[in-house]
């Protein structure tokens, strides 16, 4: 037995390897001579980079970590009677064109400034065992009244007994509170007033069993009635300061509830924010355990850490008379100070500078690798470890560097990058039109044995009863009438066939019109099913219709529609095993319709599912389908349905059947 060698066209290779391969080799020979013209220009750009790397080198880092603080051991709480927001250190060096975070800790690493934070006041026991059994009796039973809430009067009068009588300072200055409150509660301000400013002016330090001061309390009492503090008058700007003072430098859990409902309190909640930041970068540093390496270090030490939402900050420690000032700049300051130190040290525009400090680059890494210098200067550190500051020259735009030698190989290079360009250019030519005759071929082969074969068969079958319906004569009616409708059958299939053939060439050369109008689909959709019935009965399977949602009219084209209902479920009834259903459904949605016809066939490997839309593709090989047709119906839907503007899938899974969905718009767009 003879086989045929498959063509696989090996003589295309040879030819594109004859064109390719002398065009390389000339660009190559070219390309070797330019970089030679390029050699004594670097040799010239490694040592004004070495220059320019040197001079950076001394740059010294961010100027913010160079500024003299001053007498650092004078960083302590303000007096709350002079004291401005405004005037607060860290206030002010957070305020610099540089963002700073800084705090002053002592040598153990404790924090001194900003004041410590206290999470709850440490209660306060009051002195009651220091009472005589009578006025120990009366004060209990004068706060059981005051706590009850029941008899005010009661109450007024048993705590003004007892703030008569010699108490101790806690407990009086408590009496007097209570005092202040029940009257204000029983609207007699004018009496409360006194008692609330007796806390202030005597009895400032005193503390309720909570742990928080009574003059907290009472200035608040006193900002609540308008009479002892009017609105803009200075008595109630100086209670807004004290409230403020002690919420911002004796600050507990309560403190920003404290300060919020105060008149004009924008700077004390600016002040209490950098606060809570430079608390926060202590806790930070401890957490980390880099609060040794800034205490031991001889000079300052350079360590990067992470904060404040993962961003990355360089923090330092500066000696301040016996104690040390933490400082922090963000990355992104860093980053401009060093963008600055390189500007004013021009370097040449061909030149990438790329700065790192202790390992972190600071600059974006040039796009060349070549280094052309390389200069650090080290900080050593107590530990042993070095805060590196590192400059790298890189070549970063040989064309603007090799200026000179630009002119002379312009057009060499031109020439080759041309002659490369237009070979490989024709070359992508040939091989796309040697790939699009070869397909051509092979689908115009698969085509005419298409064709041939669905011609074939019904010809041969309307011969066959032709020759029958001769040979029987007008004996036998029921015979007649057999061969008659498989005759019929048979034309109309061949008629389908050409008129698929005909209306694809149409859609292919543009000649297709469509005339859209409103049409009811249900009613198509059941007039398509009824059509298809019998030739669906012929095989023992049965067709359902099934409508889901509220029916509407669709602009589109009925025949084409039609057309394509027909395609898909003759695809369905070629391809299902004798009874079992076909379903065709609708399903209407706000502004689109959705028509599928499901099979329960063999189903479509998931490889064709895009390939089955494409012209004359059929599955499997010619020798071994089972099923009619030429590869065109499911092309054709697809031409028609997206001329309605609309989508064709499929969903199927092998050995479960196969579902074809077209989704529609209601209206055709103009």
């Amino acid at each position: 037995m003879q086989t045929r060698r498959a063509n696989r066209y090996p003589s295309f290779y040879w030819q594109a390897l004859l064109i390719v391969l002398p065009a390389l080799l000339l660009a190559g020979i070219g390309l070797l001579f330019l970089r030679q013209d390029r050699l004594l220009a670097q040799l010239d750009a490694t040592e004004q980079a070495a220059k320019t790397a040197r001079r950076l080198a001394d740059f010294e880092l961010p100027a913010a970590f160079r500024l003299d603080p001053g007498d650092l051991s004078l960083w302590r709480v303000p007096s709350k009677s002079r004291f401005q927001a405004k005037e607060d250190p860290l206030l002010r060096l957070t305020a610099q064109a540089i963002p700073l975070v800084a705090c002053l800790v002592d040598r153990d690493g404790k924090l001194v400034y900003p004041p410590p934070f206290t999470a709850f006041p440490e209660p306060a026991l009051l002195p009651i065992e220091q009472l005589d059994d009578p006025h120990r009796e009366a004060w209990v039973a004068s706060q059981n009244t005051v706590h009850s809430g029941t008899d005010p009067a009661t109450a007024i009068e048993q705590l003004q007994a007892l703030a008569s009588v010699n108490l101790p300072e806690p407990l009086l200055a408590l009496a007097q509170y209570e005092l202040g409150v029940l009257w204000q509660d029983a609207g007699n301000e004018a009496n409360a007033v006194p008692y609330f400013e007796r806390i202030l002016t005597h009895h400032a330090q005193a503390r309720a069993e909570s742990g928080v001061l009574l003059a907290i309390f009472a200035a608040q009492r006193l900002m609540q009635m308008p009479a002892a503090a009017p609105p803009g008058s200075s008595r109630a700007g100086e209670l807004t300061a004290f409230i403020a003072w002690q919420a911002v430098f004796k600050p507990d859990a309560l403190s920003r509830s404290r300060l919020e409902p105060l008149p004009d309190n924008k700077s004390w909640l600016d002040l209490w924010r950098v606060h809570e930041v430079a608390r926060d970068f202590h806790r930070q540093v401890l957490n980390l355990d880099i609060a040794a390496r800034l205490a031991e270090a001889a000079s300052p030490a350079w360590v990067w850490i992470h904060w404040r939402q993962d961003q990355r900050w360089l923090v330092t420690a500066l000696p301040a008379s016996g104690n040390r000032l933490w400082l922090a700049i963000p990355e992104g300051s860093v980053r401009r100070l060093i963008n600055q130190a390189i500007a004013a040290a021009d370097p040449p525009p061909y030149f990438g500078v790329q700065v790192s400090v202790s390992g972190h680059d600071l600059t974006p890494p040039a796009k060349a690798v070549e280094i052309l210098a390389d200069v650090s200067q080290s900080v050593p550190e107590a530990s042993g470890r070095e805060s590196l500051f590192r400059v790298r020259v890189r070549l970063a735009n040989p064309g603007a560097l090799y200026a000179r030698q630009r002119q002379r190989t312009r057009w060499l290079a031109a020439l080759i990058g041309l002659s490369v360009s237009a070979v490989f250019a024709g070359l992508a030519a040939a091989w796309r039109a040697f790939h699009h005759q070869r397909e051509l071929n092979e689908m115009k082969t698969n085509f005419v044995s298409s064709v041939s074969h669905e011609l074939r068969a019904p010809i041969a079958s309307v011969r066959l009863m032709a020759e029958e319906l001769e040979d029987l004569g007008p004996g036998n009616p029921q015979k007649n009438r057999e061969y008659q409708r498989f005759i019929i059958q048979e034309c109309r299939r061949l008629s389908g066939l050409v008129e698929n053939v005909l209306d694809f060439s149409r859609h292919e050369q543009g000649r297709k019109q469509y005339e859209f109008e409103p049409v009811d689909l249900v009613a198509l959709a059941q007039e398509t099913t009824r059509l298809m019935r019998t030739y669906a009965a012929e095989r023992a399977l049965q067709i359902t219709t099934i409508t889901e949602g509220e029916p509407e009219p669709v602009e589109a084209d009925a025949q084409s529609l039609q057309q394509v209902l027909v395609n898909l479920v003759d695809n369905a009834i070629k391809h299902s095993p004798p009874r079992s259903p076909i379903e065709v459904g609708l399903r209407f949605a706000k502004d689109q319709v959705q028509l599928w016809v499901q099979d329960h066939g063999e189903g479509i490997p998931a490889a064709d599912h895009q390939k089955i839309f494409e012209r004359f593709y059929r599955c499997g090989t010619e020798m071994r389908r089972k099923t009619q047709g030429v590869g065109l119906g499911l092309a054709i839907v697809k031409y028609v349905t997206e001329a309605h503007r609309g989508t064709v899938a499929v969903a199927s899974v092998l050995g479960q059947g196969s579902r074809f969905t077209v989704t529609l718009p209601l209206k055709h767009p103009e």
